[in-house]
């Protein structure tokens, strides 16, 4: 997370109809950048900040927080009143100070910013740099309104159905846990392969042995898969949405929840069959945690998927319901051994992804058939 440039804690998200800023739960600054401040207080006030903006200034304010670098200070004439204000141009960012944003004007109606500006007392280079801005805002509201993500390798898992992502959280840390996981979990797996069904066996989650080993097929089990397409399928949505909630939680809290929603997603998934001699395995149990984390703090996150040879797109707390839904109807038929996947499993693992987001996330604080191959009594979840 961003950090405060004033007193160094971390700067909580704030989502509203105007955008994301950030806000320092100790001394109540807050950052945003260009484009929604303009969505806040509209033309007049943005039009004289953008033109002092880029004039040249060799006043330094304080540490930018995505960059670091010296913010520059503006005066920002409000009425009667006056605001130093900190900005960072390269980074289009803006940061408040208590009480500043609130001292701001409300929204004027007047639907025209860029075009208000003086041009005669632009710089050339500040000329410049004024119409890339214009550029950038024509290319975003094109991707609010256009589906089709810019990179052409997302229509590869979209075409299986597998929703990707449009836009993401800023990333302020590698995911080092996240990537590191992943590896680890395709290294283990792959080797499986070579004596996939005495393996599975051996190291799977088996409900009615539920403490062989003591206990330890609770989590060796999250290592194996059954095949190519559920280890890659697993991988995918560890890899896409596991970025964004380590950036967001830091790889400690990240790797505790992965670790707690697999436990989670294991005991409910032998809690539902006690008495089953199939062995259960998979990551997904794990990654639920995380998608539930994803889905209920970053809820407004636009996500994309094919649909009958057309792109469409969602928020992902719609996908995340329409997901949990699934899996409700998917313990049922489970239950009535109509299923094999352990979709038990899925939903034990959304409740450490809950309460982590309660505690940590929140702005404000397989088949069941007895035949010749074992692989066919194989749980996957």
């Amino acid at each position: 997370m961003y950090p405060c440039p004033r007193c160094h804690q971390d700067l909580v998200q704030k989502v509203s109809s105007q955008g994301i800023a950030w806000q320092c739960p100790a001394c109540e600054g807050q950052a945003m950048g260009f484009g929604v401040l303009r969505k806040t207080i509209g033309p007049q006030p943005m039009t004289q900040l953008l033109g002092q903006t880029f004039n040249e200034s060799d006043r330094n304010g304080c540490a930018c927080p995505v960059c670091s670098r010296s913010m520059t200070e503006i005066l920002l004439n409000v009425g009667e009143h006056s605001l130093t204000l900190d900005v960072c141009q390269p980074c289009a960012f803006v940061w408040f100070d208590a009480a500043e944003y609130e001292a701001l004007p409300a929204k004027s109606p007047d639907p025209h910013v860029l075009g208000q500006i003086d041009f005669s007392k632009l710089t050339p280079d500040a000329r410049e740099k004024l119409a890339m801005i214009q550029v950038r805002e024509i290319a975003e509201k094109a991707r609010e309104d256009d589906p089709i993500p810019d990179e052409g390798w997302k229509a590869a898992p979209a075409i299986l159905g597998m929703p990707v992502e449009l836009d993401a959280p800023p990333m302020i840390r590698f995911p080092w846990a996240t990537y590191g996981l992943s590896l680890i979990i395709a290294a283990v797996s792959l080797a499986a392969f070579t004596n996939l069904d005495q393996i599975i066996y051996r190291y799977g989650l088996i409900p009615d042995e539920l403490w062989r080993d003591s206990g330890a097929t609770l989590l060796t089990s999250f290592f194996l898969h059954l095949g190519l397409l559920h280890l890659v399928g697993n991988l995918y949505f560890l890899l896409v949405f596991g970025r964004s909630v380590e950036n967001d939680l830091g790889p400690g809290l990240w790797l505790g929840l992965i670790f707690l929603a697999t436990l989670t997603g294991d005991f409910l998934h032998v809690f539902g069959n006690l008495h089953s001699d199939a062995p259960c395995v998979g990551a997904s149990g794990g990654i639920s945690g995380i998608l539930a984390y994803y889905a209920l703090r970053f809820p407004k996150m636009r996500l994309a998927t094919i649909f009958y040879y057309r792109w469409i797109q969602f928020p992902a707390w719609a996908a995340f319901i329409v997901w949990v839904g699934f899996q409700l109807l998917g313990a049922f038929k489970q239950h009535y051994g109509l299923s094999h996947v352990a979709s038990l499993a899925h939903l034990g693992g959304c409740i450490p992804g809950i309460l982590f987001y309660l505690i940590w996330g929140r702005p404000n604080a397989s088949l069941q058939t007895d035949t010749s191959s074992n692989l066919l009594q194989v749980k996957v979840k």
